[in-house]
């Protein structure tokens, strides 16, 4: 399923053959398994028709839907066009038809950033353009905040190598420890 997620039929094919959209964990004991959930790729790819009818037949949901929607976003954000489009339609369908929260948690360490995000803003926060910003980065930017995007949201959390509280800063803090102004300008506007 995960690898003919991008095509509504081969997935529509899949389901009708008897794929579980949810099977078992295969992974060998003390293998750390990294396929994210079927919902979550899904939602990655941007294709609503397909994460609906996977969505239907009972793939479960996760919290990591909303803010993989928001990483595909803002990456396909450099090439703009219709990737961009089909990510934004998949963000405006997670809040509108799904009831994902825009503030949905996104911790963790994001691709060798070094960085610990609390929410989809901060991940974009964390991840200024190195080729430049777009129109397509600011939209997204303003859509998440337009729709209660906390760009000064914290957390704290159980360090990784000790039990000690960590706080998780804002997005608005990381985008000033990484000069992503780009960023600050649109929060500030």
């Amino acid at each position: 399923m995960w690898a003919v997620v991008r095509d509504r039929e081969l997935v529509q094919w899949c389901l009708d053959h008897g794929a579980d959209v949810n099977p078992p964990d295969h992974t060998p004991q003390g293998v750390v398994s990294s396929r994210k959930p079927l919902l979550e790729t899904a939602a990655w790819v941007g294709n609503i028709e397909t994460f609906e009818l996977l969505r239907a037949r009972g793939a479960p949901m996760h919290y990591g839907v909303f803010p993989n929607a928001v990483m595909a976003a803002n990456l396909s954000a450099v090439e703009g066009g219709t990737a961009f489009t089909e990510h934004m339609d998949m963000l405006r369908h997670l809040l509108d038809v799904v009831k994902c929260d825009v503030n949905e948690l996104s911790y963790g360490p994001h691709y060798a950033s070094g960085s610990a995000c609390v929410n989809p803003l901060c991940w974009i926060a964390c991840h200024p353009r190195p080729n430049g910003t777009t129109a397509e980065t600011e939209e997204l930017i303003c859509f998440l905040l337009d729709n209660g995007g906390d760009p000064d949201m914290t957390m704290e959390h159980k360090g990784y190598a000790n039990d000690d509280r960590v706080l998780i800063q804002s997005a608005r803090e990381s985008a000033r420890q990484r000069s992503n102004l780009f960023f600050l300008r649109i929060v500030e506007e």
